[in-house]
């Protein structure tokens, strides 16, 4: 079992913004505009991988597997080295192929829904359809897996941009059922008790 975390760029860690790409990310929302929290939509990819509950990896031949406690998403990934199908079209999670890189399992994902419902972290940025992830997993040791997350959208931004993070194990955790209904945040301010 594996933790997630909430995640939010920092502004001084992200690369320039293409001419129109700050409009795109930086779309104004308030607390309760948040699609996922507060209106039951998918987190959709990244976002998804993000967010501060558990997770699950399962690796079998040829495929990796992540369940995801929010939203009961999960992803099944080939890992045969296969290429994207052609003409894949956007979901929220997007299409993802994998591939072997020595130790490293390397994860491509494209074919992401930019939907206004959608945001690209828990700060609320958007992203476009040009949305392109790469993600890079690799056991250090039993507890731990080393994630780097790069995050490519060239009609937001001037260049990729790169999180690095730790994905620990958590033996205690179990994947509980997450249950969103819509406006769940009104029900704890009281207003339906």
């Amino acid at each position: 079992m594996v933790g997630g975390f909430n995640f939010v760029p920092p502004a001084k860690d992200l690369p320039p913004f293409q001419p129109g790409g700050e409009a795109i990310f930086n779309v104004v929302h308030g607390p309760d505009d948040d699609p996922s929290g507060f209106h039951c939509m998918p987190a959709g990819m990244p976002r998804q991988a993000f967010a501060p509950y558990p997770l699950e990896i399962v690796q079998t031949p040829g495929r990796f597997i992540i369940l995801y406690e929010y939203e009961h998403f999960f992803r099944l990934i080939p890992t045969d080295g296969r290429p994207h199908a052609p003409n894949t079209d956007p979901t929220w999670m997007g299409d993802s192929v994998g591939k072997w890189e020595g130790d490293t399992l390397v994860v491509d994902t494209v074919a992401i829904q930019a939907h206004r419902n959608k945001w690209l972290d828990a700060a609320g940025h958007m992203h476009s359809d040009a949305l392109h992830v790469t993600e890079r997993y690799r056991v250090e040791d039993e507890n731990t897996i080393a994630w780097q997350v790069t995050i490519d959208d060239p009609k937001v931004f001037t260049r990729p941009w790169t999180v690095n993070r730790k994905l620990s194990r958590r033996p205690g955790w179990a994947l509980y059922e997450y249950i969103c209904e819509e406006n769940n945040r009104e029900g704890l301010r009281g207003k339906y008790k």
